[in-house]
């Protein structure tokens, strides 16, 4: 929790002070929304989906800006990037995937508890929450937290195994 404070504090104390303005017609939650819908049209209109990281390319081949308003970005939303990109194969074997490292680390949680594990499966489902609502998963400089948390997950599954 203190780790995803840390990184994503500054951007919430920005969207806290402007919700408000959040769902008006040039509010980052409509601009939001909409890309969101956009995804989730790809992904059920494109069997395997636009390409990997071809979703702002699709967007601004399928959408002009001047009509919509909309700027050809991410979907912010993990989920619906995913699905997008990859199509129903590729979201489904992301959640498996992610089914997976949830159900190891919090194993290993209920096996050992201590507050560090508790700490990092707690940061792990906070990025996911924040994953579902801003782009930082696929930001490449902080992707890779991601992937430690999981990684660790993992692990701690392994090694309570190993010692059981």
């Amino acid at each position: 929790l203190l780790v995803s404070l840390l990184i994503f504090g500054p951007n919430l104390k920005d969207t806290l002070f402007t919700l408000t303005d959040i769902f008006n017609k040039a509010g980052g939650g409509t601009y939001r929304v909409e890309h969101v819908k956009i995804g989730w049209y790809y992904l059920t209109s494109r069997l395997s989906g636009v390409g990997i990281g071809l979703f702002p390319f699709a967007m601004a081949l399928d959408y002009q800006v001047g009509e919509t308003g909309l700027i050809p970005n991410i979907a912010h939303n993990i989920f619906a990037q995913i699905g997008a990109e990859t199509g129903f194969i590729g979201l489904t074997l992301f959640l498996v995937f992610l089914s997976m490292i949830i159900k190891s680390s919090y194993q290993a949680l209920v096996k050992r508890f201590d507050v560090f594990d508790l700490s990092l499966f707690a940061a792990f489902i906070s990025f996911l929450l924040m994953a579902s609502v801003f782009p930082w998963f696929l930001h490449p400089r902080v992707d890779w937290l991601f992937w430690i948390l999981a990684a660790y997950g993992v692990q701690a599954r392994l090694l309570v195994d190993a010692r059981s």
